[in-house]
């Protein structure tokens, strides 16, 4: 059964000892305010907590702020996951040119564009595609 009180999860989130307790409070349906989440994203104390927080921002400019300067890929690939995220121009940028085969290969994926997936197929195989 889930906590169903956000400021319970707030604390939970911010005074845990325990990292899988903090990310689980950030992974809980009910956390959502924003400025908390994107405060995490940013000042959380794992990459496992800030990619809980980036998959439920819902501003668009801190996604991209955070897909372009985070030095995590776990991170980075938490906004690939966000379905906010839905820059097309940045979504081809990260598959064609990001220095981390994790990014190129989500945001590849991401794309639902044919070209690009038959360019992935080329260079991956098909099979390492659909896992």
């Amino acid at each position: 059964e889930h906590i169903n009180d956000e400021s319970v999860l707030i604390k939970i989130a911010i005074n845990d000892s325990n990292k899988y307790v903090r990310t689980a409070a950030i992974h809980n349906p009910y956390l959502t305010d924003e400025k908390f989440l994107i405060d995490i994203a940013y000042n959380g104390l794992t990459k496992f907590e800030r990619k809980q927080a980036v998959i439920k921002i819902t501003d668009k400019s801190v996604l991209e702020d955070i897909v372009k300067n985070e030095s995590s890929k776990l991170v980075r690939k938490g906004v690939i996951l966000n379905p906010n995220f839905n820059n097309k121009d940045l979504i081809k940028d990260l598959a064609n040119y990001d220095h981390t085969i994790f990014i190129r290969m989500a945001a590849w994926k991401l794309l639902n564009d044919e070209k690009y997936q038959s360019k992935v197929f080329a260079f991956f195989g098909k099979k390492q595609w659909d896992s």
